[in-house]
């Protein structure tokens, strides 16, 4: 693997971690603890929104910090899964010197607490979260913070890539003129990525295609 990129920006949420499989267990047993039933379709359909939000969605009017304390308890009871190859990725990209930073539409404790269990926080340059901007994915400007970032390091937007698993990732790289290497481990198929124009080469089944 070689690295033609000054900062590697990774989405978290299916990307770096399986979150998917065990968020939506998760959800559903602490939403069920509060009286609300929910549906992994209608989970699925309110996937990607910022969490606080995605809460709103599934549970309208729910006291969002009680269910805030008993949901990252519950989370525990579903250890996080490091998806393939990221932890050889990050491994090699910490060792070339290479500024590791994750946006996430998750909130920033149960997003460390994640990545903290997986074991790959200590790779981890910067993380933004849906409370550190007022922006979220599709809008461009979600990556406002990180491009104030990469300027007051002298990085060009072109000199980063982005690698996340959705299209919506793919709008805010490509709209902010960032590199984007997309992964086939969230929603979105190989089919969706190309009819958004995205190049072959540029599409993995998972980051161990890196290596």
């Amino acid at each position: 693997m070689k690295c033609f990129y000054k900062v590697a920006i990774f989405d978290f949420d299916d990307t770096l971690m399986a979150t998917k499989v065990g968020r939506v267990a998760a959800l559903t047993k602490a939403l069920s603890d509060f009286g609300y039933h929910v549906t992994e379709d209608g989970i699925d359909s309110n996937w990607g929104k910022p969490f606080d939000q995605l809460i709103s969605s599934l549970a309208p009017n729910i006291d969002y910090k009680s269910f805030y304390k008993h949901y990252s308890k519950i989370m525990l009871g579903f250890p996080p899964v490091v998806q393939p190859g990221v932890i050889e990725v990050l491994q090699f990209l910490k060792a070339n010197i290479i500024p590791i930073y994750v946006v996430s539409s998750g909130s920033r404790d149960l997003v460390i607490q994640d990545l903290e269990r997986g074991d790959i926080a200590k790779f981890i340059n910067k993380l933004w979260c849906f409370e550190d901007t007022e922006y979220h994915k599709p809008d461009p400007r979600t990556l406002k913070p990180i491009i104030g970032t990469l300027e007051t390091n002298g990085i060009l937007p072109r000199d980063a890539v982005y690698i996340g698993d959705s299209l919506s990732d793919y709008h805010v790289a490509r709209e902010n003129d960032i590199n984007f290497i997309a992964v086939l481990s969230g929603m979105h198929k190989y089919e969706d990525f190309r009819g958004a124009g995205l190049r072959d080469e540029n599409i993995l089944v998972s980051l161990q295609e890196l290596l």
